[in-house]
């Protein structure tokens, strides 16, 4: 009597467990067994969703708490391909999340309807995602529209249910086009302990940011911000904790504005745009060991804080500031800069240590 090979146990390497290789695929959601083609003609909205769903738990159904939780979801795999989408795939209520794809350029998602309610031109919308990663793709939101709002990852939890936004890791990431790479507690509900790290936002209106004070202690690592119009924007509201080795490329207002109540630190960073550091708050902003060469005059900051300038090497422009505002001042401490970085500035702040 011969047995059906879907039926046939056998014992992996090392373990005297005999287990059938259905047993084995079903520890993984891949994609195309829900009917994605990836081909980057079919719409592959509806075959996402339904991976998302299995792996995870279905929209609108709290999936996430210790009693039914995190520990039944599965890794989805989104092979290589080009997936169109026409509408947002939607997490909802979901912890220890792993959404993996072949390659920042192996695996692309790509919404190609920019006309629809909010949201509509999207690529992952989580309504409350904590304990998370997506990795390894690229994600490509539809052009920017009236009315609609069009981002890579929109982390936009509304207070339904017990997941907010938390501890969520992005890597190998290329967000591409849309009003914002990475929108994070749009919805003005928190979005803290957020994590990029080799991501690339490209052609965005913004590259990431927060949008409430609740959203803090976020970190970005390694990766680049290439042709947007601002690369990190934290006004308003909590800050990026920590930006280091990253490379800023062609900004069209600034690589990075800054207002927050929360200090923040910039090291090993390097740009070429005319405007390093829009700088409006109140708090201290630490550069460390950044490259600032524009290949044109500009402003390595319009600077309207405390900005601690360390071992920072900067070509030819200038600082700008309001003048001697009360808490405003530039700390050199070991920096090669123009001999005109101050004297050049317009309304020049007071200099407190050139070092």
């Amino acid at each position: 009597m011969s047995t059906p090979f879907s039926s046939f146990q056998f014992a992996a390497t090392g373990s005297p467990i005999a287990r059938t290789l259905p047993d084995r695929l079903a520890e993984v959601v891949n994609a195309k067994d829900y009917g994605a083609y990836g081909d980057g003609s079919h719409d592959d909205t509806a075959a996402l969703q339904a991976a998302i769903d299995a792996a995870f738990g279905p929209p609108n159904i709290p999936h996430g708490g210790l009693s039914t939780g995190y520990a039944l979801n599965r890794r989805l795999f989104i092979p290589n391909g080009t997936y169109n989408i026409s509408a947002p795939l939607v997490l909802t209520q979901v912890q220890g999340a792993q959404i993996l794809g072949a390659g920042k350029f192996a695996t692309r998602i790509v919404n190609t309807t920019s006309n629809g309610p909010q949201y509509y031109g999207t690529v992952f919308l989580a309504r409350g995602l904590a304990y998370s990663s997506i990795e390894h793709m690229t994600l490509v939101s539809a052009a920017p529209s009236s009315g609609s709002v069009n981002r890579g990852v929109n982390l936009a939890w509304d207070g339904t249910g017990t997941v907010s936004l938390h501890a969520i890791t992005f890597r190998n990431l290329r967000f591409e086009g849309g009003d914002m790479g990475c929108g994070i507690g749009d919805g003005q509900l928190m979005g803290s302990e957020i994590l990029f790290i080799g991501c690339d936002f490209v052609g965005c209106m913004i590259g990431t940011k927060a949008f409430n004070y609740n959203a803090l202690d976020m970190t970005i690592l390694g990766g680049s911000f290439q042709n947007c119009g601002t690369g990190i924007d934290c006004n308003h509201t909590s800050t990026y904790s920590y930006v280091s080795g990253v490379a800023f490329s062609n900004s069209r207002d600034c690589d990075i504005l800054f207002d927050s109540y929360d200090g923040m630190i910039v090291e090993a960073c390097s740009s070429n745009s005319t405007q390093f550091f829009n700088l409006i708050g109140s708090v201290p902003l630490k550069t460390k060991a950044c490259l600032f060469a524009p290949s044109s005059s500009g402003y390595y900051a319009i600077c309207q804080a405390f900005l601690i300038m360390d071992g920072c090497i900067v070509s030819n422009p200038v600082l700008q500031g309001p003048g001697a505002l009360d808490g405003n001042a530039v700390y050199l401490r070991g920096c090669q800069v123009p001999a005109n970085f101050i004297s050049g500035a317009t309304k020049a702040p007071p200099v407190k240590e050139n070092i």
